[in-house]
């Protein structure tokens, strides 16, 4: 399966990019691949994981946060999304385009019946970022994640109380 450009809401094949964001990404993408095997320390990678997962869960947001527009208003206008949104339109029309090509938006911009599945059924964070991972590998990470965060909380704490 070709890896697909998580640089914008296109989310366009490698070989297909068609924003500048994205074909600097990939043009990048050595110098990246190098940088990652040269820190291959904890904080490069929590670092660097941390970034895309921002970048996901606000595009995740962002299509949700359309799809149930148009799920609860059947009427409303590509204008009204815009304004209701605080969405520029041109980011408004990205997102469209790809709703009406992965079926999930009619042409009158009502949602089709797999677009209200989508809505109806849809996955918690932690199942659309980490689907990659077995149930065992994400209560280990979470497990770990936790004691980590635990110890730098202490950590925060005892030194603000020290003050």
């Amino acid at each position: 399966m070709e890896e697909r450009c998580m640089m914008c809401p296109n989310q366009c094949l490698k070989s297909e990019l068609k924003c500048g964001r994205g074909k600097h990404y990939f043009s990048n993408e050595n110098k990246q691949k190098r940088s990652l095997e040269q820190e291959k320390d904890l904080t490069g990678l929590l670092i660097k994981t941390s970034q895309i997962l921002n970048h996901k869960s606000q595009m995740k947001k962002q299509r949700e946060e359309i799809l149930d527009l148009l799920y609860q208003n059947e009427d409303i206008s590509p204008k009204q999304l815009c304004d209701l949104l605080n969405m520029d339109s041109k980011t408004l029309e990205n997102y469209l385009f790809h709703f009406q090509k992965d079926n999930l938006i009619k042409n009158d911009y009502s949602l089709s019946l797999k677009g209200k599945e989508i809505v109806e059924n849809r996955k918690t964070n932690d199942d659309d970022l980490f689907d990659m991972l077995n149930q065992e590998e994400k209560e280990k990470l979470t497990k770990i994640l936790e004691k980590v965060l635990d110890f730098w909380y202490e950590q925060h704490i005892k030194f603000h109380h020290q003050k």
